[in-house]
């Protein structure tokens, strides 16, 4: 398999960052922590510098990439962190438009908020929004994703790797339990851009550096992130690989999204693995009910915290450089330890 994956994902990384959602390359435990780089560790926990400090209130725009049930989770707790501490959120959602993002941004722009974060849609095409923001002599935070420049004050990301080496971490795990188990992997990608392929490298090179003749990837396509089309893959697979059994996915609504197909093809759960990252309401729901095997998931309430302490540190002359600030842990949750880390 090793030669296989390698050859498959050269192929995804050679569509570039603009490439579409549509194309397939068909062929044929436990926690972890992301350690901290820069201050994103010592600011979470220590008192708010900057603009608060003084006693001044902060604008801070948000342009989101998309409104779905992770992104709108952590949305909600930097809106409810930012107005805890006395500030306005301007907030803008692109809903995966590359050029609508720019268009929010500007808006944004024309408000003149202290400091502007960007998830990005795209991470080539947001560098046209983080050119116009620092432009326009305002704080720029890339939160969630690289964008493809320099030209930002700091990115708050998570170790995105290693959401796909927990989930290969599992499979793993379930192959060493019986010796005549057999890995055909489904994989659904959220998008083409480098960061989120992240997620399904951290899952290929863990599969590549320990097994190589039991795990297949039979197939992967581009779900949008979205539950519906991820339903609608997942169908297809289910007609054209009737041998898979294991469906990896770069987000819970995705992953829910194949389990709706499943199940209404009449195959037992008992008989099919299905993995999800971000850890949202409905993904934990799903693990709690036997039918997600396993999700990662993120703290958002200390990400939102970083993401607030490090906008009023930039708002307040700070320099980050462009480096990045890894906000805290990623766990993967199953049912067996659901209770003991989500409670």
């Amino acid at each position: 398999m090793k030669k296989l994956l390698s050859t498959v994902l050269a192929a995804v990384l050679c569509m570039g960052a603009f490439a579409g959602c549509g194309g397939e390359s068909s062929t044929s435990s436990s926690g972890e922590t992301a350690s901290a780089t820069g201050s994103a560790a010592s600011t979470a926990s220590s008192a708010s510098s900057g603009a608060s400090s003084e006693g001044e209130s902060l604008t801070i725009g948000v342009s989101m990439n998309s409104a779905d049930e992770f992104r709108t989770s952590l949305y909600n707790a930097i809106e409810a962190e930012a107005n805890e501490r006395g500030y306005e959120v301007i907030q803008t959602n692109a809903d995966f438009d590359p050029s609508k993002q720019l268009s929010d941004v500007e808006s944004l722009i024309q408000k003149q908020p202290d400091v502007i974060v960007i998830f990005a849609v795209d991470g080539e095409a947001a560098v046209a929004a983080v050119d116009a923001v620092k432009a326009a002599g305002i704080g720029c935070v890339a939160v969630d994703f690289h964008i493809n420049t320099d030209a930002y004050d700091v990115l708050i990301a998570d170790n995105q790797t290693l959401h796909g080496e927990l989930q290969a971490q599992y499979v793993l795990d379930w192959l060493a339990e019986d010796e005549s188990r057999v890995a055909n992997v489904g994989y659904l990608i959220g998008a083409y851009m480098e960061s989120a392929l992240e997620r399904r490298d951290g899952f290929v090179n863990a599969c590549n550096s320990e097994i190589n003749d039991r795990v297949t990837l039979l197939s992967e396509q581009c779900g949008n992130w979205m539950a519906d089309d991820a339903m609608a893959i997942t169908e297809d697979w289910i007609q054209r690989f009737p041998e898979m059994n294991v469906f990896v996915s770069m987000n819970d609504d995705m992953a829910i999204g194949c389990i709706q197909a499943l199940k209404a093809a009449g195959r037992s759960m008992d008989d099919v693995l299905v993995l999800g990252i971000d850890g949202t309401v409905n993904g934990i729901a799903s693990v709690r009910e036997g039918d997600l095997d396993a999700t990662t998931v993120v703290d958002v309430n200390g990400t939102a915290d970083v993401v607030i302490t490090t906008c009023e540190q930039v708002a307040a002359g700070e320099q980050f450089n462009g480096s990045t600030l890894e906000p805290g842990m990623i766990q993967l949750v199953t049912k067996d330890n659901v209770d003991e880390v989500v409670g």
